[in-house]
């Protein structure tokens, strides 16, 4: 059983979490068969389970234990692992609606009411209000609650006191509104944002009709709603301009805390406006690379950064590529190493390498930049394209013509192979990143040009450069045009 879903899903609970798990396994009302105490508490005994191909857990040494002098059967060991696998998963259900249950209330409602307990219905009606009213945030959350509460509250005045329909029908189409609106305007916006930065297309039932009726509604009053419509205009402006002026909308109000959302809300809202100011980034408006960081060092400080303790890959590449240009060197070395173990265990190894390669490329260490970029084990295509990007740079500083020549022609390759997991945008950056790389490559260390023709060959491509949209890391090409031999 070493390598089993239970034993796996067992080793993620804590030994506070396994003693209740064994609570509930003891309990005849969830459990009948006695034999899964037993092999529960087997495997307790191993507590805290650090080599899962232990003896004492292979399935036949387990079998002995549990059926005393029968002959080894493993349909039978299947079948037990397999019932107490289930009360597992039954009880960390169990648990997590413990934690949080919008439907509750209701259900507790719908059966009194169902009873004909008028009393105590009122009773609970009354407690379930006032726990609405302890709600911290009126997010989604708190608008599905109230929605259920307020369902039942109608449906039992349908047989009771007629003159309470109007308000209480009011009350839930308000939160039903309310519920399914910031739902609706987050995916919209997530399905546009990531139409932005990756291929894909989506169906967007309502977006349009949204967008005429949310202006002037007074559901922008509510925090959450104004949020969801706010990140759904910026990701969708017309012009620089327009956008320019919903960042700094939603910036200045995450400054000045004018958000009263839970921490999930607030994250979409900064990685909104991160997402703005990398894109200008990569368009060449530099003027945003500062305001990135501060966003990124406020996240941090609030906690905002991290998801259940978890930074985003994509967050602690931007935030050491930033810190090299706006942070002390010994504080760049000391996050890149001490936000290692906050990486998802997926992309852990390999962002945490190519960010050292990073860290080194920019303290012009190249040789160990690219021996860090030669152990990272590609995982995403993100990743590996932007390795890629890296390598080439440091080919590119090394004066090595072979490597840079042959580098090149595998990116495209990649970049082929992986069009579909890239922007269109994004794309063609990259494409145009490989070519004028190599250009300026060219120029600067052909021996048959002289240094005249060289300056004028690299001011033309510098021209070229400025006028480009869809190019990566534009700035780094206009230096290397600057820096002529």
């Amino acid at each position: 059983m070493n390598s089993s879903k239970l034993l796996l899903l067992l080793t993620k609970l804590d030994y506070k979490e396994l003693q209740k798990f064994q609570k509930f396994v003891a309990s005849p009302y969830f459990n009948m068969q006695a034999n899964l105490s037993h092999l529960l508490q087997i495997i307790m005994d191993q507590y805290p389970i650090v080599d899962a191909n232990t003896d004492a857990l292979k399935k036949k040494i387990v079998f002995e234990q549990l059926f005393i002098g029968e002959p080894y059967q493993a349909e039978k060991m299947r079948s037990v692992m397999s019932a107490l696998y289930r009360l597992l998963e039954r009880f960390l259900v169990q648990e997590e609606l413990e934690v949080y249950n919008p439907h509750k209330d209701s259900i507790l409602l719908q059966i009194y009411a169902n009873h004909g307990l008028d009393k105590a219905f009122s009773s609970q009606l009354k407690r379930s209000e006032k726990r609405l009213t302890n709600y911290p945030f009126q997010d989604e959350q708190y608008h599905l609650a109230s929605f259920l509460v307020k369902e039942q509250a109608y449906q039992f005045s349908l047989f009771s006191k007629a003159q309470a329909i109007e308000g209480s029908l009011q009350e839930v189409v308000d939160n039903l509104d309310a519920y399914y609106l910031v739902n609706k305007l987050r995916y919209l916006g997530a399905m546009i944002n990531r139409k932005n930065v990756a291929a894909g297309e989506y169906t967007m039932f309502f977006y349009k009709e949204l967008q005429q009726v949310l202006p002037n509604s007074q559901l922008l009053q509510n925090d959450a709603i104004r949020a969801y419509y706010q990140l759904l205009q910026l990701f969708t402006a017309n012009n620089k301009t327009e956008e320019l002026a919903l960042f700094w909308e939603i910036r200045n109000g995450l400054q000045q805390q004018s958000y009263q959302l839970p921490p999930l809300d607030l994250s979409a809202l900064y990685t909104g406006i991160v997402n703005v100011c990398s894109n200008r980034i990569k368009s060449g408006d530099l003027t945003f690379t500062a305001h990135l960081f501060d966003i990124y060092k406020e996240m941090i400080s609030t906690n905002i950064i991290y998801n259940n303790g978890l930074i985003h890959q994509n967050h602690y590449r931007n935030i050491v590529s930033l810190g090299l240009n706006y942070a002390e060197q010994q504080w760049n070395f000391d996050f890149i190493n001490d936000h290692k173990d906050r990486l998802p265990k997926k992309d852990k190894e390999s962002t945490y390498k190519y960010c050292l390669a990073q860290y080194y490329y920019y303290y012009q260490d190249y040789a160990s930049a690219m021996k860090f970029l030669r152990d990272v084990p590609f995982n995403n295509t993100v990743l590996h394209v932007t390795a890629k990007k890296l390598l080439l740079s440091c080919y590119f500083e090394l004066g090595e013509t072979a490597p840079i020549q042959s580098l090149a022609s595998n990116f495209r390759d990649l970049l082929k192979r992986n069009k579909a997991d890239l922007s269109s945008k994004n794309y063609e950056g990259y494409r145009n990143f490989i070519k004028y790389t190599l250009k300026i490559y060219r120029i600067k260390n052909s021996r048959n040009t002289k240094l005249n023709l060289k300056r004028s060959q690299l001011k033309a491509t510098q021209q070229e450069l400025e006028s480009l949209t869809a190019i990566i890391d534009k700035e780094w090409l206009l230096k290397k045009c600057g820096n002529s031999k």
